[in-house]
């Protein structure tokens, strides 16, 4: 589309300003959901709190994106400062959770280790009696049907 004063070629802003609208917007939406998750996985123990780089990995965007939005900077202050005020009272339940869990890891791995063990000792087991099935096989085609060893020298043994 020509401009009839300069002879220049107008340039169609409206559908690039839409599209970066609505990036920004599913951008807001993921990093709201990144929030959510992160908070309770602080709730959980898994993290410690919540804070910008964290919600910029989990949401997959720069933390410029965060920072250049500060609404979403104060979500995540406030997110981050209701961890500090429970953090005090859940430190002995997350601690003995993490006591619990490490014992439980400890008891699991010494498991895997015994099982291992077992196992070689059934696939030594099974070697051996696979190749007492092949052997045993092998005497039993020397026989023909009425019982009597054939050698193959012509003498028979019974």
């Amino acid at each position: 589309m020509k401009d009839s004063k300069n002879n220049n070629y107008k340039r169609n802003t409206e559908g690039f300003v839409a599209f970066k609208q609505a990036e920004k917007l599913k951008n807001i939406e993921k990093i709201e959901k990144a929030i959510l998750k992160l908070k309770k996985w602080v709730q959980s123990g898994k993290i410690q709190k919540v804070t910008v780089a964290g919600v910029a990995r989990e949401a997959k965007v720069a933390p410029a994106t965060i920072y250049n939005n500060p609404g979403l900077v104060e979500k995540i202050k406030q997110a981050s400062t209701l961890r500090l005020v429970c953090s005090k009272e859940d430190k002995p339940r997350v601690e003995a959770k993490e006591e619990y869990l490490g014992e439980r890891i400890r008891k699991l791995t010494n498991e895997i280790q015994e099982l291992k063990r077992r196992n070689e000792l059934l696939l030594g087991n099974l070697e051996r009696k696979t190749t007492e099935v092949i052997e045993l096989k092998a005497r039993l085609a020397l026989f023909d049907g009425s019982g009597v060893l054939q050698i193959g020298s012509g003498k028979e043994i019974t």
